[in-house]
């Protein structure tokens, strides 16, 4: 009887709850745009895109926030070479391109790399490292049709191990049909081969939630998950090594824009703002936001073929 009493209360509470719901339309202060740094490099063949733009109101609702324009950006590695990220205005206001010469690839394992970004008489850094990458093994697709988390259909999932040595940081990124899967749900983070800093799993096979989470999460109209993989689709791993507070920037913004709806929400973290590595070099200047990261990567992708 006392645990039905308790559960019939929490019931009125949240019935309440929404009974009392009304809806607001704040009045929200202005505030003066903050430049944002998008600068995730990967030694990997092809151009390099740094992306710097404005942040923008909460109820603004333009498709892109504002490129910020005529800064010089580059980047310098701990051996003296420069990387000249060069404005392009061919591609979304606020990218900066570094073009490979010939053969040439960005960056190298080990070594330490500085941004550093002129602007209006102000400069702003951050520094990252290239660390070491494990290989993708291998892709297999899979049937299932008892799985909560998968609707009937094809899977995929991929095989590999954490390189030996504590603390290593991942990122997988996965392309199914040549697109990133880039949902906030779908940022596939690893420490070591688990998905928190408070497991050990220093130089094991990647967990099955790291290995699984190179399924998309489509629905359909109705909010039904679609099957994963259909026959003639493609999929694409890819591992980037990443620093650790490049591991603990993603987590926060995991946090931040992958959250719950409905009453469930009302039990979620509180918002707040996501960490930065890049700094003012003037104490007293402009605030920054955004985030430097340095990444090798490797990759293998397969067809599904029924």
């Amino acid at each position: 009887m006392k645990y039905f009493t308790l559960y019939s209360l929490v019931i009125m509470a949240c019935l309440f709850i929404l009974a009392c719901e009304d809806v607001i339309d704040p009045k929200l202060e202005k505030a003066d745009p903050i430049m944002t740094v998008d600068a995730w490099l990967v030694s990997k063949p092809g151009e390099q895109l740094i992306q710097l733009t404005w942040s923008v109101a909460y109820d603004d609702n333009d498709e892109y926030p504002p490129g910020v324009k005529g800064a010089t950006v580059s980047v310098l590695d701990n051996e003296g070479k420069m990387y000249e990220f060069i404005e392009d205005s061919q591609k979304i206001n606020g990218t900066y391109v570094w073009k490979p010469v010939g053969s040439e690839v960005f960056g190298k394992i080990g070594n330490t790399y500085t941004l550093t970004i002129n602007y209006n008489g102000e400069t702003f850094s951050a520094t990252s490292k290239i660390n070491p990458v494990p290989a993708v093994d291998s892709i297999a697709f899979e049937y299932v049709n008892d799985d909560p988390m998968f609707a009937e259909g094809y899977r995929a999932e991929f095989w590999g191990n954490d390189l030996t040595g504590e603390g290593n940081t991942y990122w997988i990124k996965t392309y199914k049909n040549g697109t990133l899967l880039n949902k906030p749900s779908e940022i596939n983070i690893a420490y070591d081969a688990g998905i928190s800093t408070n497991t050990q799993n220093d130089g094991k096979v990647f967990l099955p939630p790291i290995r699984l989470a190179i399924n998309p999460n489509d629905v359909d109209d109705n909010d039904k998950r679609l099957p994963a993989y259909r026959s003639g689709d493609s999929v694409y791993v890819e591992i980037n090594s990443i620093t650790l507070s490049a591991y603990n920037y993603l987590n926060e913004v995991i946090t931040n824009t992958n959250r719950q709806t409905g009453v469930g929400s009302l039990f979620s973290t509180a918002m707040s703002n996501v960490s930065t590595n890049v700094t003012n070099n003037d104490t007293k200047g402009s605030p920054v936001v955004g985030f430097f990261n340095t990444a090798a990567a490797s990759g293998k992708g397969k067809k599904f073929v029924k």
